[in-house]
């Protein structure tokens, strides 16, 4: 489930058709639509991608205490396999059928890409420094292979039902640029935004916020995060 977290893997067939039978009160064609897409989606991805993990860039633990904290508990687990089957699910709606650009095939990343469906993420690694703030850790995550920098927003208080996590990836200093992505996401335990191409020596940043208290106050990254 970590690296599920972190997204370099997907979940486990098994937990899909449990998921996905759970919700839709046992329905086996829908069970099995949504093993296949899942095993459709590991099938484009490369090999060794179910094995990668994002670690940190410096040496600290940051990860295996994060990971205690975020998997203590039955209900964080489900927020996070609730959150891969959003993506497998939106993914179905907008056309599965669709290839994607995928750094396999040889395919340039797009700006806009998704960071698994395009590969991106297999070589995936932290490029800023550990920033948690009340409710949230930021990380700014960087392909080589792609070259391209995308967000992704952690929750550290172990909600998010009735929350929302907002991310925002942008050039320079500008968020308001045409190029500029965002993803909110309601009621996950972590969320990403698409991914920027890096173009020359620009800086890339992220920012982003949570809700609390079933949306009733807003906690703000006070600096963005750049790379």
């Amino acid at each position: 489930m970590h690296a599920v977290q972190q997204c370099v893997r997907l979940p486990a067939a098994g937990a899909v058709a449990a998921y996905v039978a759970a919700v839709t009160d046992d329905n086996a064609a829908l069970v099995e639509k949504f093993v296949e897409r899942r095993d459709s989606i590991a099938a484009e991805l490369k090999p060794d991608t179910a094995s990668d993990e994002i670690e940190p860039s410096s040496g600290g633990q940051w990860s295996r205490r994060r990971l205690a904290a975020l998997v203590a508990g039955t209900a964080v687990v489900t927020v996070v396999v609730t959150a891969v089957i959003t993506a497998l699910i939106t993914a179905a709606v907008v056309g599965p059928d669709t290839e994607e650009p995928t750094a396999e095939t040889g395919a340039a990343p797009q700006t806009g890409d998704d960071p698994i469906f395009s590969g991106c993420s297999a070589d995936a690694v932290r490029a800023n420094a550990p920033q948690t703030v009340e409710g949230m850790s930021v990380f700014v995550i960087y392909s080589p292979a792609c070259n391209a920098v995308w967000g992704k927003i952690e929750r550290t208080d172990g909600a998010g039902a009735g929350d929302s996590i907002s991310v925002v990836t942008y050039r320079g200093n500008d968020p308001t640029r045409s190029d500029t992505q965002r993803a909110v996401e309601p009621g996950v335990g972590n969320a990403y935004s698409p991914l920027i191409v890096r173009s020359g020596t620009e800086p890339i940043c992220v920012t982003g916020s949570v809700t609390v208290d079933n949306g009733a106050r807003t906690i703000k990254l006070p600096e963005p995060q750049c790379t």
